[in-house]
């Protein structure tokens, strides 16, 4: 299960309306954190660029 949610045994967790969100912890120390960090940087780089024009569209109406 490790391998598939990159959950090891220290974990986040977060109540949403009727759900328990587990996640694993947040260590900046840890190689995996900053690859996902990064992974996540650069695909929201990726959608604002794509979709700029639509979000200040979105933003001056």
């Amino acid at each position: 299960m490790k391998e598939l949610t990159g959950i090891g045994s220290e974990v986040q967790i977060e109540i949403q309306g009727n759900a328990i969100i587990i996640t694993p912890a947040q260590d900046a120390s840890r190689p995996e954190t900053l690859a996902r960090q990064q992974r996540f940087a650069q695909a929201r780089d990726q959608v604002l660029s794509e979709y700029d024009d639509l979000f200040r569209q979105l933003a001056d109406a």
